[in-house]
């Protein structure tokens, strides 16, 4: 017996962007790093695409006061954000110790 495929109105490829922050270990500060992601709805693979590493330097902000916010769900489910703030090269290399 056949397979049957629903096939999806549109495109056949979706673009996604994936966003997340690492701690640099020199200055304590964070770093931006996005990678695109290709998602192919046919066969339902991936094709990632290189990170790209921000240059910039960000400290963790408030809710009033931020420019990127990192949403995720904790171990009991409930919803989170950590607010990004970008920082300026005086915070960075005060960070460094230069």
């Amino acid at each position: 017996m056949a397979k049957i495929r629903v096939k999806r109105a549109g495109a056949e490829n979706h673009a996604e962007n994936i966003v997340a922050f690492r701690k640099d270990k020199e200055t304590g500060l964070f770093k931006m790093i996005t990678k695109d992601v290709i998602r192919e709805y046919k066969s339902n693979k991936l094709k990632f695409q290189k990170e790209v590493v921000s240059e910039d330097f960000y400290k963790l902000g408030t809710a009033e006061d931020h420019d990127h916010v990192f949403r995720y769900q904790d171990i009991d489910e409930a919803y989170q954000k950590i607010y990004f703030k970008k920082a300026e090269s005086e915070d960075a290399e005060a960070s460094s110790g230069l």
